[in-house]
């Protein structure tokens, strides 16, 4: 029952994510990020109990060990995507609005998204 609470409320908090903009409250991020915590608190003890639980006595190590490591491995998942996906929010908007480059070199970064060219290799013609 805690692991089901505490993933409900993850989804909670994950949900309000999507929606933050630039000019969005603190308040709003920092309920976000408690309801996260909360929601870690609740799921990892009784998930972890479970995994252990149901572990041959032989491999606890080995169960405790797996826990760790897909845990580390979501949290850098996580971190990775977030400084990827940020990297690229509203880039060609700021842009075209901080005026970097004429209209002529704007249009044709557009022509060359809407082709499908990859973003980071574009970003290396306005540097």
């Amino acid at each position: 029952m805690p692991a089901s609470l505490g993933m409900l409320v993850q989804a909670f908090a994950v949900s309000i994510y999507p929606m933050l903009a630039p000019n969005s409250s603190w308040r709003v991020v920092v309920i976000a990020m408690m309801a996260n915590g909360v929601g870690s608190d609740f799921f990892l003890p009784s998930n972890s109990s479970a995994v252990i639980a149901n572990s041959k006595q032989e491999i606890y190590g080995v169960a405790s060990r797996l826990l760790s490591m897909f845990a580390n491995i979501g949290s850098t998942a996580s971190i990775a995507v977030t400084i990827v996906g940020g990297r690229n929010v509203d880039t060609t908007q700021s842009r075209i609005r901080n005026n970097h480059k004429s209209d002529h070199s704007v249009l044709l970064y557009c022509e060359r998204v809407r082709r499908g060219a990859p973003h980071r290799l574009l970003s290396l013609d306005w540097a």
